[in-house]
């Protein structure tokens, strides 16, 4: 390599270091977590997305409603109040099983906002 094409690729180099410098000036550090956000964009990337969550399960909360109503039509009278009860009874344990063990798996860290 010539001295021109070492005072380029340093050049460059310098350039790269203060891009990568001015990235880091904004992020900002959440407490004591080791995430951090870049700007107020990632704060409504994060509620649009929590809507978006909330609004699939409300679906299939109404979807179960279809399940019941198909399974109680196919079964005997007799048996119907049993599987109403099982289709109350898998979306109970399933909102258990999200708040004891899914939430923290979803949302990792600090809770603090």
């Amino acid at each position: 390599m010539n001295a021109d094409t070492l005072a380029l690729l340093n050049e460059k180099i310098s350039a790269l270091s203060s891009q990568i410098a001015d990235l880091g000036a904004n992020v900002v550090p959440k407490g004591d977590s080791t995430f951090a956000t870049v700007s107020s964009l990632n704060d409504s990337t994060f509620m649009t997305e929590n809507v978006w969550i909330m609004i699939c399960a409300l679906l299939v909360f109404i979807m179960n409603l279809g399940f019941a109503t198909v399974e109680s039509g196919l079964c005997r009278s007799k048996n119907t109040a049993n599987i109403l009860f099982k289709n109350i009874a898998v979306p109970a344990i399933g909102v258990t099983s999200f708040a004891a063990i899914g939430f923290a798996l979803m949302y990792p860290g600090n809770l603090e906002h």
